[in-house]
């Protein structure tokens, strides 16, 4: 098995990396959680608008943040 030496600047940049994709990331979550909070508070009218059911919604905002 080889070992890998990674230099601190390698190191940096990988954390770096990391803070980054953790921010993209949070940022999705949230939105998906503001999105699923907007969608609850449609009405049955709105819904018919665009074609979904109460049960559609009830589906979508029973997901956690995570879950696509």
């Amino acid at each position: 098995m080889r070992t890998i030496h990674m230099s601190p600047r390698t190191r940096a940049v990988g954390r770096v990396g990391s803070r980054n994709l953790f921010g993209t990331l949070l940022q999705v979550w949230l939105e998906r959680r503001r999105q699923r909070t907007m969608l609850a508070r449609l009405d049955a009218h709105l819904l018919d608008d665009i074609g979904l059911s109460g049960e559609d919604v009830a589906r979508e905002i029973a997901k956690p943040f995570w879950r696509p």
